[in-house]
């Protein structure tokens, strides 16, 4: 029995320290280093020797054949040792192996920061929302962070967007992972250096702002589309438009609204007259946004725009077509068809619904308009994506007046992502379909990296 007790505190030693390293003394966090080797065998062992204790005490009791129970318990006794030497052996040769990879990456990454180059980044797989085990031996697939969800009013669209990009992406080059910004942040900052690029697909404030590019340039992740400054000048609506009028771009002529505007808009109706669109200055998807007929209704459409922004902007109301224009790459920028866009009689604009609702709206691709009018669109669309500093690509959304006069409305940075979505028709009807301009963008983002470097 003493010889069984020594054992067992012998084997609860060496099994058991492979559990309890110190890793972060080492640099090593332990979902690093196999977890389902590390906790289910340490489990294991530790059922094994519980039921070795209960078999011992239950067998003096039981067994009075004493020859038979020395076998016994030394059978019991070799099947633990040989457990835990599995156990033991298994792990400490996985630990020493992650710190010999991890002594070889900081070597390359000290030749790297030497010679004046980034590390590299090794891709490796992860399937959709499951956690990054760098241990897995895929290195041709990309590793790529899919970002959706976020805070703001747009992020159901941004979820319901990302399952269709996951499911459009090749399993065969990506492999990927999902983060939410509202839940995820330190995830994506966690696993930083075991990601080759982010697709973005926020939408709204905290997402086509500017706000998660930077993180991402701080994390040294690429990501698809325009960087910090490009989304904060195309989220700012009324910077965007001055930005327009000074590459002598056409836009309706338009006033920053006040809070006091609500109770006296009298200066606002001097200024830009009915009829007149209303809507916040850093929203998307016509959120908050009204068309205002009646002088009456200007006050209750600027508290609406006031509750999705602190910013509000009133402009003239161009009564005619509406266009969008899509643009796409980084330096040789394409311009890609023309779509017009057609809401059912039930909206009287391109509402949230109306963008959302299947069958709102009709969208005609490539739109039938004269080819005068084509040309000058998407002139108007690439002057716009780089006065605006973009890069990857963008969609300009434009009004096309009844005396057939171009007037651009704002530039999407982030435009919506699944197959329907107005900038992948465009791109289909370009010759890029679905996956292809998934595999395009993704490419771009990449691109521009080795641009920087």
């Amino acid at each position: 029995m003493n010889f069984s007790v020594a054992y067992l505190l012998l084997a609860a030693l060496i099994g058991g320290s492979i559990a309890f390293l110190p890793y972060e003394r080492v640099g090593l966090r332990p979902p690093e280093t196999h977890p389902w080797l590390w906790w289910r065998l340490v489990y294991l062992w530790g059922i094994f020797s519980f039921f070795h204790v209960c078999f011992l005490v239950l067998s003096f009791w039981l067994v009075e054949n004493i020859a038979l129970l020395k076998k016994l318990s030394m059978a019991w006794q070799l099947g633990l040792a040989t457990l835990t030497a599995v156990l033991a052996t298994a792990g400490w040769y996985l630990l020493l192996q992650q710190l010999g990879r991890r002594q070889e990456r900081q070597l390359q990454a000290d030749f790297n920061l030497s010679n004046g180059r980034a590390a590299p980044r090794t891709p490796s797989k992860q399937p959709v929302n499951q956690p990054m085990n760098p241990k897995e031996d895929v290195m041709k697939k990309i590793r790529l962070a899919l970002i959706a969800g976020g805070k703001s009013d747009e992020r159901e669209v941004s979820l319901k967007g990302a399952v269709g990009v996951a499911a459009a992406l090749d399993a065969e080059k990506y492999a990927v992972t999902r983060y939410d910004p509202a839940t995820d942040l330190a995830r994506l900052a966690a696993d930083a250096d075991r990601l080759d690029a982010a697709f973005i697909l926020l939408h709204g404030l905290y997402g086509e702002d500017g706000t998660i590019q930077g993180f991402l340039e701080l994390l040294d992740i690429p990501y698809q589309g325009a960087g910090v400054l490009g989304s904060a000048a195309a989220m700012d609506k009324n910077l965007a438009k001055t930005l327009y009028r000074e590459s002598g771009l056409p836009v309706a002529g338009w006033l920053m609204a006040e809070q006091a505007d609500i109770d006296k808009p009298a200066r606002l109706l001097g200024g830009v007259g009915l009829p007149c669109v209303v809507k916040p200055v850093r929203q998307g998807s016509s959120i908050g946004m009204s068309i205002v007929h009646k002088e009456e209704e200007l006050g209750s459409a600027l508290a609406l725009a006031f509750e999705h922004d602190s910013q509000v902007m009133v402009e003239q109301y161009i009564q005619g077509r509406e266009l969008t224009a899509a643009v796409l790459g980084n330096e040789d920028l394409q311009a890609l068809p023309l779509i017009e866009i057609i809401p059912d009689s039930r909206y009287a604009f391109f509402n949230y619904e109306a963008k959302y609702q299947p069958g709102a709206t009709k969208e005609v691709c490539p739109a039938e308009v004269d080819e005068t009018i084509r040309i000058k669109a998407q002139e108007y669309a690439l002057t716009a994506h780089r006065c605006l500093g973009l890069k990857g690509y963008s969609r300009t959304d434009m009004m096309l007046s009844r005396d057939n006069q171009l007037y651009l409305l704002e530039t999407n940075t982030i435009p919506g992502m699944t197959p329907t979505s107005l900038f992948p028709q465009a791109a289909a009807a370009a010759g890029y379909p679905f996956a292809a301009l998934l595999d395009k963008l993704i490419e771009l983002a990449l691109a521009g990296r080795e641009q920087k470097e």
